[in-house]
């Protein structure tokens, strides 16, 4: 881990050890994907598998996302019917009364005793 990124992490608020954990997962890391790369090296089929496993997983997970898209879909058509008729309903509801038809002298006598 370069000297920047420790910088950033204590500025972040990360402790010493907890610094020196993640740079020992990072190690632990690095060492585990060689080890990988050595063995898939040395059997190309055991790698192709790998490979087609990991393709039924991907398409697993766009089954899932395909089915919690079409929920969302729902729950959304769902709320938009019933904004709608709450709206029809507000607006059927609604009374208005009916506009008085006031001279401008009556207008302008109501606007001054109100003041």
């Amino acid at each position: 881990m370069d000297i920047e990124t420790i910088k950033k992490l204590v500025d972040a608020g990360y402790t010493k050890e907890e610094i020196e954990a993640l740079e020992s997962a990072g190690n632990e890391g690095a060492g585990a994907a060689e080890n990988d790369a050595g063995e898939s090296a040395g059997n190309e089929n055991e790698g192709a598998g790998k490979i087609e496993g990991n393709a039924g997983a991907e398409n697993a997970g766009a089954v899932n996302t395909d089915a919690a898209i079409k929920a969302l879909t729902d729950t959304v058509n769902a709320l938009t019917n019933t904004v709608k008729a709450m709206q029809e309903h507000n607006a059927n509801s609604a009374s208005g009364g009916k506009p008085e038809k006031a001279g401008v002298d009556e207008v302008m006598k109501s606007f001054i005793d109100t003041l």
